[in-house]
């Protein structure tokens, strides 16, 4: 259940995948660990404290986005990239995509993931073989637990 893309650089010169998930999260608060320092910087954060949350008065709901980074493998150039991978609850996405809800069905499946089409292209043609009905496959080593 993740959704996976990779860096990719504005016209401004910003990092889309930094800001985009950030500009679409559905609610109005978020915890996140004191060590924090980035989007793409997985950190631990007990699911107890999620629990905790739920304790305060106007907290409605909770939903966890899970962060990692893996070793993208190009399977036509054989060029490796990191991506960021999010892994979020199907059922309740903490991010406002309209394609969670469309691909709901797809990310409750064991290796269902979602992929960005504005990923860089060294990650290989993986939009052009999803739109042609193709499956796309790569070796991928996760760096960081998702």
């Amino acid at each position: 259940m993740s959704w996976c893309f990779s860096k990719s650089v504005s016209p401004e010169g910003s990092y889309d995948s930094q800001k985009r998930p950030i500009q679409q999260f559905n609610g109005s608060l978020a915890v996140i660990p004191r060590r924090y320092t980035n989007f793409g910087e997985p950190a631990g954060f007990p699911r107890s404290r999620l629990t905790q949350v739920l304790g305060f008065q106007g907290v409605r709901g909770v939903s966890p986005l899970r962060l990692g980074k893996l070793q993208w493998l190009n399977p036509k150039t054989q060029e490796s990239t990191q991506a960021l991978v999010m892994g979020v609850d199907p059922g309740n996405p903490v991010l406002k995509l309209p394609e969670l809800t469309m691909q709901r069905a797809s990310l409750q499946l064991q290796a269902g993931v979602l992929f960005d089409k504005a990923s860089k292209t060294s990650a290989g043609p993986v939009t052009s073989s999803l739109e042609q009905g193709q499956s796309f496959t790569t070796n991928s080593m996760v760096n960081a637990p998702v």
